[in-house]
């Protein structure tokens, strides 16, 4: 018996990676000579999500597979332009069997070109960037999102998540299903009763400073998860200067209150204080205003290699660390995030074993060298890259 699908609603982008070799400068000026050599394309943006949504359905989250059950469809639901970048996007969403439900785009589709050589990145070139206007929803997508069994909202500041039809209609099934909203500081808010926002550190600070200003200066008690694939941390608290102080053993030790915090001295000083922690405790106090701001059931500030600050209105503000240091290319890191996060609670997991998931998800992600190094997964190679026009 099929089960009701996945769906990410969101703004889609043509990501094109150029790749070649500079081995000389042009005798016109000063500037390098890049011989293209490949060229790979793959959804971006909400189109990545929804790939990454796939792999992630297909696989499960751990310790909840289900031997012989299918795996769920995923709809990606965004607006697309009648032009080549979106017939380039149509064809690969249908080779990675992702249901494409089209939002008219009176505009062309964005795209995001990339020119590296010898393993860097040398020059990114944006096209389709500029105002653009969506048309009316079509009955097709107000469908496909009342039939979700979750679903991720892909805000990269576009206007689909702010699209008035689908935003009512996000609003009405958030009500039924998880709904876990990936925000951008040109986006709109996460609807109410959404189930987890995933800002990272930047993005939270923007919604922040313009919307909280004035109100609590932003430092919170944070602890550290503890989950038996992750090694326990320190755990820490605001002292009496609102600064957050650790215990200096790497371990949480009880103040009395039966929550595991650590203990401060009574004086209001933090000798093991440093920037690291009173970083924390930032993000931890974003969370915790957020969650309130937004109505949302659950808001993780994402850290790069530190993983990750979630607040759940339950438990104090809690780090779930990355399980291993990992260091590379992190774009499309957010995206790995979000859909492991999603596919997990659509399986039933907690907010906490959903945010575990997805951290050890991203972390392994960017490990493994980022979106370039998943060629096979998530890209196609032009058979004949001389004859795409890039500059």
């Amino acid at each position: 018996m099929s089960r009701a699908p996945l769906v990410v609603v969101g703004d889609v982008l043509l990501d094109r990676e150029v790749l070649g070799t500079v081995e000389r400068l042009c005798p016109e000026a000063p500037v390098p000579v890049f011989d293209q050599m490949e060229v790979l394309d793959r959804p971006g943006g909400a189109g990545l999500a929804a790939l990454f949504t796939s792999s992630a359905a297909a696989s499960g989250p751990p310790g909840r597979t289900h031997p012989g059950r299918a795996p769920r469809e995923v709809v990606l639901v965004a607006a697309v332009s009648d032009d080549p970048a979106g017939d380039r996007i149509r064809e690969l969403l249908a080779r990675a069997r992702v249901r494409l439900v089209e939002v008219p785009l009176l505009g062309p589709t964005p795209e995001k070109i990339r020119l590296r050589a010898g393993g860097h990145l040398l020059m990114r070139l944006d096209r389709g960037g500029g105002p653009t206007e969506i048309g009316a929803a079509p009955a097709e997508a107000i469908e496909a999102i009342r039939e979700a069994g979750a679903i991720l909202a892909s805000d990269y500041g576009r206007g689909v998540c702010a699209h008035p039809q689908l935003r009512a209609t996000l609003t009405e099934r958030a009500q039924g299903v998880p709904l876990v909203w990936d925000p951008h500081v040109r986006g709109g808010h996460p609807v109410p009763a959404t189930r987890l926002v995933t800002p990272n550190r930047a993005e939270a600070t923007g919604f922040a400073s313009s919307n909280l200003a004035g109100t609590h200066s932003g430092e919170w008690p944070v602890t550290t998860a503890l989950h038996p694939r992750l090694n326990d941390g320190a755990a820490l608290r605001t002292n009496g200067n609102g600064h957050a102080a650790g215990n200096g053993n790497g371990r949480a030790s009880s103040n009395g209150n039966g929550k595991g915090r650590a203990a401060g001295n009574g004086h209001g000083t933090a000798p093991h204080q440093d920037a690291s922690t009173a970083d924390l405790a930032q993000a931890a106090g974003m969370a915790v205003r957020l969650r309130r701001y937004w109505g949302a059931s659950a808001v993780v500030v994402t850290l790069d290699e530190r993983g990750a600050v979630l607040s759940d209105g339950v438990h104090p503000p809690l780090l779930v660390p990355t399980p291993f240091s990992a260091r590379g290319d992190s774009c499309g890191a957010g995206d790995r995030f979000a859909s492991a996060a999603l596919a997990s609670l659509s399986e039933g997991s907690s907010i906490l074993e959903a945010v575990t998931t997805a951290v050890t998800a991203a972390t392994a992600y960017v490990a493994a060298g980022g979106a370039l190094a998943l060629c096979p997964e998530l890209h196609e190679r032009i058979d004949n890259p001389a004859s795409v026009v890039v500059l």
